[in-house]
């Protein structure tokens, strides 16, 4: 049954896992995958191929793909903020925001998964795939740097029934249970699948003593299958889900902390109060932080007014299913139909302040009315920011195709896919939430005002303060009669592709394939967003409506050769696609950015899988050789709306293509089981990823070079959008000090992608054996994974520091029964899992919001499956 001898070769690249319990010395296993849909031996797929049993990922007490991540070379999956906030990559292809996609898709079953992965049940699947490279010609939309996917159990004619329980510190828990077995002998097996995950977080809010990033999940899954002959076989599965989190466990850098101004360092008048204390020797905050970030932080935000509209967290409802045909026509023609649903519900209420002095008021009173800033009023101890967010995402898959092998030389693959999506977002502005009430609004000006060493505002009708509370700060208040409805964003994508392979066997060992997709993307997204403070009346209410369409041709050749039945020679040459997309927020409207393009991948990979001394010893290895253009990230940009009352400088993020990336790197994985030591497993894995911007511009950096003389957006460098009008000036300028420069923005050449680990490293070792005169296995196992520092933006200043995590197992087993000890992370390493740019919102400036680790974790688990 379980827990038996067997070595998983892991990779084309891969590694044979060996599991905790070993009867003997093990031959290597007959894995089965499809990663080139169609079932194939993993070492003789020519493809980077990671796979993991269901089995192994209980064993090695896997919970969720990130814990996955570490075993695996070339693959990081970090997490900004909490679930749903995921950010995969792939040999360094990243992104910054979660907005922009990640060039990685996943797939259940074959079907197109939407949303979070973070939370998918482990303990019901089959197989986990991890399949490397542009995979854009079968797999489709947005697979141009890899494809994840999970094959989940099957029911058949054997009763199965397993369950386990796994409980740890900081308030962990997680329950599965699973049945499976005959309905109707020989035609219809059905299974069920529960879990229930829960985690109380280990951080405390220093603001009010709360814990924070507490996460629980409730799914159920169920799965028919039908096989009314040999010829057909009908499953059809559905899930329910509840995904129900905290408030992020997040720490923010201030800006007193930073410590690099670019170039060209010029004095700033500190006269203002609004300029601070100068913490640089030459007046002024210095603008960017450079070097390690700071790990271990407190967790200070103030989450008051958002619990005052409800809960804080995310909340999340799926229901899906899929339905899956498979009809052998003939002895040589297969056809397979897949078609899928999901609907996904979500609301987020959170607060986005982090600082343990509060927030700012969000009143945007600018230059118009606060003749020395334009950057607005901001004060300590003011209300949060706040995010609230509710939504839909409904989708629907459907993929068609035909396998034809009649044994001979030749072998061919063709399908039709058909994809739509559509996602309704509904969110609260943050000027609607904020304002409490009107005296809190009173106090706060004049607080500000005090702050400034003014009486009252100048030159501006709505600074009286005998006016605040009547004039333009009604808008502000929650009982206020002139709110309008809340903004709303709708997005489409409709996508259809027509795929196919073809395979020649050039010679008995030598094989040639040509696999390509053509596909096209229709894409639609509608904003409405009200801000009653608009001067003008019929400028209310803006209306963005956008849609495009866009085609794509993504070929992939691949030459496989094999020097003998245990070793492969392979190279891949193969094309992707990343999807564009829309900015339909301020950002992009006000600065004409409100499209962008897709991005392109061509990649040349040269592999070898290799197994020797009769399957003791496992070596995959390959290279690889990219070059990207149109490269995706998203940046932060200032614009102006001239329709309200106090038209100042404003800041927001959109995508944008960056450029062009050169992309090499080379992946080691092998595993050593030697009979001299039975139940003894060695394994490691390498990755070297070299990423590199050969082309590009930067226009963020330029911005943030234009504050340098002065510390004011006030154009003495140049234009700074396409609002503004500086006198000619066509591009962003490096300042010398008298604003007469005018040359281009910050080149990126030479710059690595960011959020990419340069080195991977990953050992791991089982050992395992019987106890004499007992039915009963001593286990022990550990996996350290090591990650180099990574760059946080494409400016490559701020870095998240490198990290090592070791976790840990031992325990007994028997047939039916398994007691193990587990230990995640048991050194305590504490540098930080991700970060991105942020403010420091006690005063506005630039600033960084950090992911923090969990912890050292300690915990037992019971497995019982019979």
């Amino acid at each position: 049954m379980k827990y038996t001898t067997k070595l998983m070769a892991t990779a084309s690249l891969g590694v044979f896992m060996a599991m905790p319990v070993i009867e003997a010395n093990a031959a290597v296993s007959e894995l089965v995958v499809t990663a080139r849909k169609r079932e194939e031996n993993i070492q003789d797929v020519p493809l980077s191929v990671a796979a993991f049993s269901g089995d192994m990922l209980a064993n090695e007490n896997i919970n969720n793909i990130e814990d996955l991540a570490g075993l695996v070379a070339g693959f990081e999956m970090d997490r900004s903020f909490q679930r749903g906030f995921e950010r995969p990559v792939i040999r360094g292809k990243s992104t910054i925001l979660t907005g922009s996609a990640p060039g990685v898709s996943f797939f259940i079953d074959g079907v197109y998964f939407d949303g979070t992965i973070a939370s998918v049940d482990l303990s019901s699947v089959e197989r986990v795939e991890i399949v490397k490279g542009p995979q854009s010609a079968l797999y489709g939309r947005n697979t141009y740097s890899g494809a994840i996917n999970i094959v989940t159990k099957k029911p058949g004619d054997e009763f199965d029934l397993n369950a386990s329980a796994s409980i740890g510190e900081h308030g962990f828990k997680e329950f599965t249970a699973g049945v499976s077995g005959p309905l109707v002998e020989g035609k219809v097996a059905g299974g069920l699948f529960g879990r229930i995950y829960q985690y109380d977080g280990e951080y405390r809010n220093q603001n009010d003593g709360e814990l924070v990033g507490g996460e629980e999940t409730y799914s159920l899954s169920g799965t028919l299958n039908f096989t009314p002959n040999d010829a057909w076989e009908i499953t059809a599965r559905g899930l329910v889900q509840k995904d129900d989190d905290d408030p992020i466990a997040a720490a923010v850098t201030t800006n007193l902390e930073n410590n690099y101004a670019f170039q060209n360092w010029i004095n700033v008048d500190t006269s203002s109060p609004l300029n601070g204390v100068a913490n640089d020797g030459q007046g002024g905050y210095f603008h960017y932080f450079q070097g390690e970030l700071p790990s271990g932080r407190d967790i200070n935000y103030d989450n008051s007014v958002a619990e005052l509209f409800g809960d804080g967290g995310r909340e999340t409802d799926r229901i899906g299913g899929s339905l899956s045909i498979s009809w052998d026509a003939t002895d040589s023609l297969k056809i397979t139909s897949i078609t899928g649903y999901e609907e996904i519900q979500f609301k987020q209420l959170q607060s986005s302040t982090y600082h343990p002095n509060g927030g700012y008021v969000g009143i945007s009173l600018s230059d118009a009315i606060f003749t020395s800033s334009d950057v607005g009023l901001f004060v300590a101890g003011a209300v949060p920011v706040i995010t609230a967010d509710d939504g839909e995402i409904e989708s629907f898959n459907q993929d068609l195709r035909f396998e034809y092998d009649d044994g001979g030389s030749m072998r061919f693959l063709g399908g039709l896919s058909y994809y739509k999506s559509k996602t309704s977002t509904t969110g609260l502005r943050n000027d609607v939430i904020i304002a409490a009430n009107d005296a809190f609004i009173d106090t706060q000006i004049q607080a500000g005002l005090d702050f400034l060493g003014l009486s009252q505002c100048t030159a501006h009708p709505v600074c009286d303060p005998s006016t605040f509370t009547t004039v333009a700060f009604d808008v502000f208040r929650a009982d206020s009669d002139i709110l309008g409805p809340e903004d709303l964003i709708e997005s489409e994508i409709e996508n259809w592709g027509i795929y196919g392979r073809a395979e020649i066997d050039i010679l008995d060992n030598l094989t040639f394939g040509v696999e390509a997709r053509y596909a096209e993307d229709k894409l639609s997204s509608f904003r409405r967003d009200e801000d009653q403070t608009r001067s003008d009346p019929a400028e209310r209410v803006r209306i963005t409506d956008v849609s495009k369409t866009v085609d794509s041709f993504t070929p992939r050749f691949t030459l496989d050769y094999s020097v003998s039945d245990d070793n492969l020679l392979y190279a891949v040459l193969a094309n992707g696609t990343k999807p564009g997309g829309f900015n339909t927020n301020d950002a992009g409207v006000f600065t004409g950015n409100t499209e962008y393009d897709e991005e392109e991948i061509w990649s040349l990979e040269l592999g070898s899988k290799n197994i020797f001394a009769d399957g003791q010893w496992i070596l995959n290895v390959a290279g690889y050789y990219e070059q990207v253009t149109d490269y995706q990230l998203t940046e932060s940009i200032p614009f102006i709306d001239p329709d309200l009352p106090s038209p100042g400088q404003n800041t927001g993020s959109i995508i944008g293509n960056k450029g062009e990336v050169e992309i090499w790197g080379l992946e080691l994985e092998t595993a050593y089981s030697p009979e001299a030591i039975e139940g003894l497993s060695l394994n490691l894995r390498y990755a070297y990823n070299n990423t590199e911007f050969t082309k590009g511009t930067d226009d963020n950096i330029g911005r943030l070079l234009e504050l340098l003389d002065d510390g004011d957006f006030n154009c003495s460098n140049g234009d700074l959008t396409p609002l503004t009008d500086c006198g000619g000036f066509d591009a962003l300028p490096v300042p010398t000090g008298d604003g007469s420069a005018d040359v281009i923005p910050v080149s990126l050449e030479g710059n690595r992608t960011p959020l990419s680990a340069e080195h991977q490293l990953s050992l791991g070792f089982d050992y395992n054996r019987s106890i004499s005169n007992s039915d009963l296995n001593w286990f022990i196992g550990a996996t350290a994974s090591y990650e180099s520092e990574k760059y946080v933006q494409v400016v490559n200043l701020a870095e998240i520091p490198a990290s090592t995590v070791v976790n840990f197992s031992t325990g007994l087993a028997n047939e039916n029964y398994r007691l193990s000890l587990w230990g995640k992370n048991i050194f305590d390493e504490d540098a930080m899992v991700s970060a991105t740019r942020y403010f420091d919102t006690d005063v506005f400036k630039r600033a960084f919001m950090m992911t923090p680790r969990r912890g050292a974790q300690w915990g037992v688990k019971l497995d019982f499956d019979f």
